[in-house]
Formats: structure tokens, sequence, C-alpha cells
């Protein structure tokens, strides 16, 4: 009677522990995180159509361009020196010549286009000979 008594004991244990595992919320399966994102966009480099340059002034050069997302921060740089400038609606931007003038031996200016931080690839314009210095 001892033996079935400890073997009814083990068993009802066990069927206990048993019990609060089965009573125990099924297990979920893990919500899968939506898949990453990357903030990161393909942003087009700007087109750079050229300068608009006042014949007989001192007046410094503008460059002109367009291609950019409406309203866009365009970065253009020549010769060491950078200044920025905001596109309009239609993506169109104008902006003086950073530096205030065009530099022996410096015939390529950039654009970059910035848009929440994100920079496009640069694009490059090089100045026609006609406009460097020759002195």
């Amino acid at each position: 009677m001892k033996i079935t008594t400890l073997f009814a004991s083990a068993a009802i244990a066990v069927a206990l522990s048993g019990a609060t595992v089965l009573s125990a919320a099924p297990a979920q399966a893990a919500t899968p995180l939506p898949a990453a994102t990357s903030s990161t966009r393909a942003l087009a480099a700007p087109d750079m159509a050229g300068f608009l340059v006042s014949l007989g002034s001192w007046e410094t050069p503008d460059v002109i361009g367009s291609g950019v997302e409406p309203y866009a921060t365009v970065e253009v740089s020549y010769a060491g020196q950078t200044t920025t400038v905001t596109a309009g609606e239609e993506g169109f931007w104008s902006t003086k010549l950073p530096g205030g003038d065009f530099v022996k031996d410096v015939d390529t200016v950039t654009a970059v286009q910035i848009v929440d931080g994100e920079r496009s690839a640069a694009a490059s314009y090089t100045v026609p000979d006609r406009y460097l210095p020759h002195f």
C-alpha cells in the first residue's frame, strides 16, 4: 500500500505540474518587426545649366540650375568657397558664384542637393575657359 500511495502521490504531482504548464497561456509566435526602412533615398544630383555673366561689368556671375526637389537646399562650391540657396517650387535655383569671381586655373563648380539632411551626389560644371582669368 505504501508503494501505491507513493506512486499515486508522484502521479498527482506530475499531473498537477503538467496542469500548471498546460494551463499557462500558450506561447505566441513572435510578431515580426516591420522591415527596417532606409531613410536614404536616391536624390538626383542638381542640373547646372550654366552661368549668367554680365558682359562689360564686374558683377558677380550667377550660377543657375534646376532638377532638384521643390524647396531643396542646394550647396554650391567653387574655389574653396561654398554657398547655399533654397530651390523654388519647380526645382529651379540660382545663386551668386561662391567667392565672387572666377579664379585662374580653377574651372569646376560643384552643386549638391540636400533634403532632410540627405545629400545627393555632386554635380559638376566646367567653367568655359573664356570666363577664367589668364593672368
